[in-house]
């Protein structure tokens, strides 16, 4: 699913727009449970943020695994 979520943070400050692609079935719960793990990661310093809307761009986008090994190690080693 491809979806976009509006977050600003909680100081009223940095209103935004995130793009994401998930292989998800319910964007509204995955946004807010990104939002509450992103405030109970905050470092001193940084501002919590709050979850303002989501929207569905697209039900049917699969995000395409793109992942490959980088690290010489496991390039190199069989068992990598």
């Amino acid at each position: 699913m491809k979806f976009k979520i509006e977050v600003e943070r909680v100081d009223g400050d940095g209103r935004h727009w995130e793009e994401y692609d998930e292989n998800i079935d319910d964007a509204q719960k995955w946004a807010e449970d990104i939002i509450e793990f992103f405030n109970g990661s905050c470092r001193p310093g940084e501002t919590k943020r709050r979850l303002l809307a989501v929207e569905v761009l697209d039900l049917d986008s699969i995000k395409d695994d793109t992942w490959s090994k980088q690290h010489a190690t496991t390039l190199t080693r069989p068992q990598g």
